[in-house]
């Protein structure tokens, strides 16, 4: 009997791991989608990017953030 408890304890913690793996990929596939149809945050390349902001001069620094110059 102490056996079989563990045994569907064990077999539920499994579950519960698998089951939020698969959640986490249709997120992922999801948000794919969204770019491709346009309506997520837009793509931009880095020569769109260098473009814009005068190949990132500082001049045109509005403040440091945690990953970098913001622009």
């Amino acid at each position: 009997m102490y056996s079989e408890s563990i045994n569907e304890l064990l077999d539920g913690v499994h579950v519960g791991r698998t089951a939020g793996k698969r959640e986490d990929e249709e997120d992922d596939v999801s948000s794919d989608d969204e770019f491709e149809k346009g309506t997520g945050p837009k793509r931009f390349t880095y020569r769109e990017l260098s473009r814009a902001t005068n190949d990132f001069a500082e001049s045109g620094k509005l403040r440091e953030g945690g990953f970098g110059g913001v622009f």
